[in-house]
C-alpha cells in the first residue's frame, strides 16, 4: 500500500450486515488507505469527518438510500466542496464498474492484496431480462469493489493523478455466461 497522501476517496457505506469500506488512492492511483468496518451512523460520520475531510480532496460516497442523509449532512456543513454523492441505477453501476475494470486491466490502479482482492474475485454481473445486474456472489460481500469503483470514478472525474482520463466501454472483456464472477 502507498504511503502517498490519499487525492480522492471513495466510500461504500453500510450499517449491518455489510461493511463500510473507506478506500483513499494516491496521485498515481495507489490504494494508500484503505479501512473496513461496522458502525453506527455517528461512527461512520466521525471517521469521515476526521480520517478523509483532513485531506481537503474529493469524497465520493454512494449515495443511494442509506448513504443519502450522511451525504447530505456532510455537504451542509463545510464539506460541501469535497463531498460528492453518487447514485447507483442499472446505467451508473455498469459505468462505474465499467470504469473500474479498464483500471485494472490497464494496471492503471494498484491495491493490496486484501479483502479488495477477495471481493474482486466474488464480484460479477448476472443477465436479466433488463440488462446486467452486477453484485457479489450469494452470501459475500461487494463493499471494497464499490469503494474502489467510486475512487476511480472521482479520479477520472476530477482529473487526479495525471489529468481527465477517459473511460471507453470496449464491450466485455470476459467470456459471456448467464452468471459471471471474477470478472476483471
Amino acid at each position: 500500500m502507498s504511503e502517498n497522501p490519499p487525492a480522492v476517496f471513495g466510500i461504500d457505506l453500510a450499517k449491518s450486515y455489510d461493511y463500510t469500506v473507506v478506500v483513499g488512492l494516491d496521485d498515481n492511483r495507489q490504494v494508500c488507505f484503505f479501512e473496513r468496518f461496522q458502525a453506527d451512523w455517528d461512527f461512520q460520520r466521525d471517521f469521515i469527518e476526521s480520517n478523509c475531510m483532513e485531506h481537503e480532496v474529493t469524497v465520493v460516497i454512494d449515495s443511494t438510500g442509506v448513504g443519502d442523509p450522511i451525504v447530505e449532512q456532510l455537504q451542509k456543513e463545510r464539506y460541501g466542496r469535497w463531498i460528492e454523492g453518487y447514485k447507483f441505477t442499472q446505467d451508473s453501476k455498469q459505468k462505474l464498474i465499467n470504469g473500474l475494470r479498464m483500471a485494472i486491466q490497464s494496471t492503471e490502479v494498484t491495491y493490496p492484496d486484501n479483502e479488495i482482492v477477495t471481493e474482486l474475485n466474488n464480484f460479477g454481473y448476472e443477465i436479466t431480462r433488463t440488462g446486467r445486474r452486477y453484485e457479489a456472489r450469494y452470501g459475500k460481500h461487494d463493499d471494497c469493489v464499490i469503494a474502489l469503483a467510486l475512487a476511480i470514478w472521482g479520479a477520472n472525474e476530477f482529473g487526479l493523478g495525471g489529468g481527465h482520463i477517459e473511460c471507453y466501454c470496449l464491450g466485455e472483456l470476459s467470456k459471456v455466461h448467464c452468471r459471471s464472477f471474477g470478472i476483471w
